[in-house]
């Protein structure tokens, strides 16, 4: 029964100096008498499970974005793509059939059918398998093959330089397999730095280029080195198999049109233009990069990867820098993203460190995270998706960034996410959905943010935002831990908030029905502009400027566990509130905010939970009415003679357990309406704070012993106990040997102190003693509103 257990990390031992393991279906018993059985019900109900309501809607007027064939995982997106050209028979050959080519300085010598030389250059004409090595001072090898067979091309401690065309070129092949030989060292480079000056560069403009699919395999070196465009380029498909590739280009690195598959290798590239790229852009079913497993070091002027479809990362070691990185701001016509998808981006798994002047990773579409460990750094966002961001798994650590997600929507159900942003941390347009994982965010700006709703149904969650509360924000920044413009739902889950503006903050409705919450806010605890409710759940608000407040609605508490601390008051319904940062005391960002227009039409409705609420303000103020039906209420009120412990234009008590201390100079106890039967006491002379207070019925039986933990000389009190007829004794000090909970004293044995008064209930309110305050909206001694028979002593 989770809105009724105890929390083991929080212990409610502690709260408030109490001892001992906290017992709370005990404690209600003791307090409510027969009210228990239906606080326990719906509370049970609540603990039981949740529906989870989707808010999302689609008007006549919004785009329907088609998701099918949308794929979460790198094998399901892989499936609708098209298959790359790898056969296995690419990789084997018979060693009795292989062409030699000699590279001699200035001249080459090529001993077999299929290999025909003119000058500087080699051009292989028929599929097989032809082996390079030596030295080409300036020349190139061509393949132009028109038979139907695989072209192995093996690099065997070659060095081919060209001053005038690509040192390797693919005109024409079935495929191209380039081998990079065991224990061998190649270099390539096509060394034409006058063309790099030219406005347009003719083909071929890469390296190594081919214009039908290509494959490079084995475990030898190649270095490439390119004066003109990219390194190495296919106009078709493009496979990295194996070996150890070092690239240097003008423009991109590694380009592949249809696609480019990284299978293995190790790979380092320092590309002026991108540093990995596909951009077949007629075609939804190529033009996409797949990294299933490899080394790759990638330093990029632009993108450090870039698919005009999808990004599939499987698994692998990935270190991009790109655009000089996260302390270089990126220009409005500058590209420097880390990786870039214009339909997806699915990351399964590997170890990835990406440092971004632009975004980390960046979809134009969908993005999806299922595992791995990934590192970002960015200048802009960490992740971004124009549709959609979901976390399945993985852990990701972003060191720094401006808004570390940003999307349409964001669902994480699984997985660690850690942010640190110099503005909001999560922002959706829509909606932001949590199922599970852990996130702990610290941000500038809000923490979670979305346009319409925010649904967390589980994980651990630790929110920082705008320094913390006790930062002071600028009023016209927004610091909100959690923010949503149409609503918030909590089902469960752990949440731990320290936030400079609002923990929590809804422009709608906030409905809170489980988890542990420890909120602790520079203004608001929780704020909804229209209703607030609490179905269940374990609230601890440690510090705020109000705990609970709903602006222009109802405040509705139908269980769980409530705890506020407030330095103004503890609940405010109907009180208005900050229009833009920080609404606080005076003084401070914000001002009071707009008042509502009819606030006496709203209503705090108390049906079941346990609150208890230490305030500086005013305990609980309703600017409409208050209804109590059941559960219990503690309240550890003001000490200023202008707040009150309850503060209300009528309260209607039918049900349940309230006790409420303060100053007596606005005291206020429920009204005659009620059913319940009430008293209002009042000391001639401020109590220290901590002096028990002690009401006992004719018989000596315990009704009350509450220990107030501030001074007080006003106690509002309504139980059960409280009998039509019967007469009680009211004393204050001594002590009580039962066990302490949130000031309240059960199963224990009262030695008296001074013996204050005793009354006999005779109607709905008794005031006793001297009451300067509302007893209800009458006055002491006789009568509905404050009548009863006093006997002081």
């Amino acid at each position: 029964m989770q809105a009724m257990g105890g929390n083991p990390l929080l212990g409610r031992g502690l709260w408030m100096g109490t001892v001992g393991p906290f017992q709370p279906e005990r404690a209600i018993r003791m307090l409510a008498g027969r009210t228990v059985v239906s606080v326990a019900i719906v509370l049970v109900m609540m603990g039981m499970g949740h529906l989870v309501v989707s808010h999302a809607q689609v008007t006549a007027d919004d785009p329907v974005v088609d998701t099918e064939g949308s794929e979460t995982t790198v094998a399901a997106a892989s499936a609708e793509n098209r298959p790359d050209h790898e056969d296995p028979e690419d990789y084997l050959w018979d060693r009795s059939d292989v062409v030699e080519i000699v590279l001699s300085g200035t001249t080459i010598v090529a001993d077999g059918a299929g290999a025909e030389v003119d000058g500087g250059t080699v051009t292989i004409t028929r599929g097989g398998t032809y082996s390079v090595r030596g030295i080409l001072a300036d020349g190139r090898i061509v393949v132009n093959s028109t038979d139907k067979k695989t072209v192995q091309l093996v690099l065997n401690g070659a060095d081919i330089r060209c001053s005038w065309s690509a040192p390797i070129l693919v005109e024409n092949a079935k495929k191209t397999v380039i081998v990079l030989a065991e224990d061998t060292e190649n270099y390539v480079a096509d060394g034409r730095i006058g063309l790099a000056e030219e406005a347009e560069v003719d083909e071929p403009n890469a390296v190594i280029l081919s214009r039908d699919d290509l494959t490079i395999c084995g475990s030898g070196l190649l270095t490439v080195r390119g004066e003109v465009r990219d390194g190495i380029s296919s106009k078709d498909g493009l496979i990295i198999a194996g070996g150890s590739i070092d690239i240097q280009a003008i423009d991109d690195g590694i380009r592949g049109k249809d696609y480019l598959v990284i299978r293995g290798g190790d790979i380092s590239i320092i590309a002026g233009g991108d540093g990995l790229k596909s951009d077949n852009e007629t075609d939804d079913t190529k033009g996409y990069v797949s990294v299933e497993t490899g080394v790759l070091a990638i330093t990029s002027g632009a993108d450090g990867i870039q698919a005009e479809t999808d990004v599939l990362i499987a698994d692998g070691q990935i270190t991009l820098r790109s655009g000089g990185g996260t302390n270089r701001r990126v220009g409005v016509t500058t590209f420097g993203k880390g990786i870039v998808a214009g339909v997806s981006a699915i990351i399964d798994g590997g170890e990835h460190v990406i440092n971004s002047c632009d975004d980390a990773i960046h979809s134009n579409g969908t993005l999806a995270i299922n595992g791995g460990t990934l590192v970002l750094s960015s200048s802009d966002d960490a992740i971004h998706s124009d549709r959609a961001v979901e976390i399945n798994g993985g852990d990701v650590e972003v060191t720094w960034c401006y808004e570390g997600i940003d999307s349409n929507t964001i669902t994480v159900n699984a997985g660690t996410v850690r942010i640190v942003s110099s503005n909001d941390g999560m922002v959706a347009g829509e909606d932001i959905t949590i199922a599970g994982g852990v996130i702990d965010i610290t941000s500038s700006g809000d923490a979670i943010a979305a346009g319409t709703d925010i649904t967390i149904v589980d994980g651990q969650i630790s929110l920082s935002s705008g320094g913390g509360s006790n930062a002071r924000i600028n009023a016209m920044v927004s610091a909100k831990a959690i923010k949503a413009a149409d609503s918030i739902v909590i089902d469960g889950g752990t949440l731990a908030v320290d936030s400079a503006d609002d923990a929590i903050h809804s422009d709608g409705c906030v409905t809170i029905n489980g988890g542990t919450l420890v909120l602790s806010a520079g203004d608001d605890g929780i704020r909804a502009d229209t209703d607030l409710v609490i179905n269940g759940g374990d609230i601890h608000i440690v510090k705020s400027y109000e705990g609970l407040e709903s602006a222009n609605a109802d405040i509705i508490i139908n269980g769980g566990w409530v705890r506020i601390v407030s330095s103004d008051d503890g609940i405010n319904v109907a009180g208005g509130g900050d229009t833009m940062g920080m609404g606080g005391p005076g003084g401070w960002p914000g001002g009071a905010g707009a008042t509502p227009a009819a606030s006496g039409d709203y209503c705090l409705y108390i049906h079941g939970g346990y609150l208890v609420i230490d305030a500086a303000g005013d305990g609980i103020d309703s600017n409409g009415s208050i209804v109590m039906t059941d559960g219990v209420v503690i309240v550890h009120g003001p000490t200023s003679n202008m707040d009150a412990a309850i503060d209300h234009s009528l309260f209607t008590m039918t049900g349940g357990f309230m006790v409420a201390a303060g100053n007596s100079g606005m005291a206020q106890a429920p009204s005659t309406s009620s059913t319940q039967y009430s008293i209002l006491l009042t000391f001639n002379t401020m109590l220290p704070a901590r002096t028990l207070v002690h009401i006992q019925n004719g018989t000596g039986e315990d009704v009350l012993s509450f220990t107030p933990t501030k001074q007080y000389n006003s106690v509002a009190f309504s139980s059960q106990d409280l009998v039509r007829g019967s007469t009680y004794d009211v004393y204050y000090g001594g002590t009580s040997t039962g066990s302490v909970y949130d000031g309240l004293h059960q199963d224990g044995t009262y030695t008296p102190g001074t013996k204050y008064a005793s009354f006999t209930i005779s109607s709905m309110v008794t005031n006793v003693g001297t009451n300067t305050g509302g007893g209800g909206g009458a006055a002491p001694g006789g009568g509905e509103g404050g009548g009863g028979t006093v006997v002081r002593r």
